[in-house]
């Protein structure tokens, strides 16, 4: 065998595995919903739904973030169908925790990003509004000392949803809105709330 058909070999076995590695790539507005859940919610007052962001799955424990509001006045909360067994809230920012005992099915854990987004950077809401699935698009206007502000049409049952970067990588947290304009948790209180709980210990 001489050295071009070696050569040639190599490239063809090259070619194949980058064309396998891309095929398998994630799409990252599906790895956005991936670490998504629908959460349902039951009240004296009725029922409702909201969204949360998973960011602990094992067999004996889920854990997801949402929005604070959605979870005052519920009798019982289900994530993807499973009863949640633990919820946490902040005192200062409407941002929650609910637990399960269980490992929530078909989803993954979100990776979280390592700054806020710049200005006019385009990102994806990812909500559940009457536990259908659904994605807004939007731009960054203005980060707060508290809040994000987003160019973002969403709607309710968004709330406790994830905003996701380019990569899928968790950038903030929508808790409200009103008529264009979308409001959402920081980083900063996300990753405070997560270490003063200890969520992922």
């Amino acid at each position: 065998m001489n050295k071009y058909l070696l050569v040639l070999i190599g490239s063809i076995l090259l070619f194949t595995s980058v064309c396998q590695a891309q095929e398998e790539k994630i799409n990252p507005v599906q790895e956005a919903v991936n670490h998504s859940v629908a959460l349902f919610l039951t009240g004296m007052v009725g029922d409702g739904t909201c969204t949360g962001v998973l960011i602990k799955n094992t067999p004996k424990e889920a854990v997801v973030l949402t929005a604070k509001h959605c979870i005052g006045t519920v009798n019982e909360i289900y994530v993807e169908g499973i009863l949640v067994t633990e919820v946490g809230i902040n005192k200062s920012h409407d941002i929650a925790y609910v637990k399960t005992n269980e490992e929530i099915p078909n989803k993954t854990v979100t990776h979280f990003a390592k700054k806020n987004p710049v200005m006019k950077e385009t990102v994806i809401g990812i909500g559940y509004p009457l536990l259908d699935l659904d994605i807004a698009v939007g731009q960054y206007r203005v980060i707060t000392d508290k809040y994000q502000i987003l160019s973002m049409v969403i709607k309710p049952g968004f709330s406790g949803g994830g905003i996701f970067n380019k990569d899928a990588k968790l950038c903030g947290l929508m808790v409200g809105m009103e008529r264009t304009l979308t409001v959402a948790e920081k980083l900063e209180t996300i990753y405070d709330f997560i270490n003063e709980n200890k969520l992922l210990k």
